[in-house]
């Protein structure tokens, strides 16, 4: 699986993409740039598990990221 992710200065979206599906599921956050990379996160954690997607250790292979909000780069690092 691939969790792509996107931070924008007004939104951060995160894009789940398998395989067979190029969008298995899009998500949607508000850009805070006070968020720290666990609060990231427990996001994250939260939207997998709303729509039971598995987030054990190495489920997530890839994580590519873009950034215009420098302090959120190292915190999404973190998170992925």
């Amino acid at each position: 699986m691939l969790l792509a992710i996107d931070i924008g200065n007004t939104n951060i979206v995160a894009r789940r993409v398998r395989r067979e599906e190029w969008l298995a599921h899009s998500w949607r956050l508000t850009t805070l740039r006070e968020r720290a990379a666990d609060e990231l996160g427990l996001l994250v954690h939260g939207l997998f598990d709303v729509r039971r997607i598995d987030r054990e250790v190495g489920a997530v292979r890839h994580g590519p990221a873009s950034s215009v909000v420098p302090p959120l780069t190292s915190p999404a690092r973190g998170m992925v």
